[in-house]
């Protein structure tokens, strides 16, 4: 945060616009022009009537969130994909980030932002509610971690990856694959 205060305050403006943009993208397509639920979305609502530490199939913290979720915005489909429409504006946040850390000024953090924001995959994965919106999101919080690793070498940053890393199993083991790659990165 204090590097973005440091990069200017227009910057900081223009990276909250950045991250409004898709969460208004995503808002606008499940309220007017989405389709209706997909067939995870209704295995995981199916889950979020049985909360469970693990189920055979998926880690418990997706399911916990939509437990939340569906309590606090009801069953809706718009109340229930509206938390990955805020994990996409998340993204894009971190996006911005990883990108002033590399030096990028405006017109960077505007290239990075919307090669994220348009990216098909993105588009699609957080246009429903599953476990590849977080996914998406903690890897990209990691990744973020892992430049301040390389550019600060703070312990409290390895901490901080570990959390992250910890906090990703949990909503799913794909995870594993940073993990392993970052330490493959480490022993090279």
């Amino acid at each position: 945060m204090n590097k973005i205060i440091r990069s200017g305050r227009n910057n900081y403006i223009l990276i909250l616009f950045l991250s409004v943009v898709p969460l208004l993208l995503h808002l606008y397509t499940n309220a007017f022009a989405g389709y209706g639920y997909f067939r995870d979305e209704l295995y995981y609502l199916a889950c979020s009537n049985r909360l469970d530490l693990g189920y055979v199939d998926q880690p418990p913290l997706s399911i916990y969130f939509l437990f939340l979720s569906r309590n606090i915005f009801g069953d809706s489909l718009f109340g229930i994909r509206l938390l990955p429409a805020v994990i996409s504006a998340l993204t894009i946040y971190f996006t911005c980030l990883m990108t002033i850390s590399f030096g990028g000024r405006k017109f960077a953090i505007i290239i990075s932002s919307v090669a994220v924001i348009f990216a098909p995959v993105y588009l699609a994965m957080n246009a429903y509610y599953s476990m590849n919106s977080f996914d998406i999101l903690f890897w990209s919080i990691a990744s973020y971690v892992i430049v301040l690793i390389v550019k600060e070498n703070k312990f409290s940053y390895w901490i901080l990856l570990g959390f992250i890393i910890g906090i990703g199993l949990l909503n799913k083991i794909g995870f594993l694959w940073l993990g392993f790659g970052f330490f493959a990165g480490l022993v090279l």
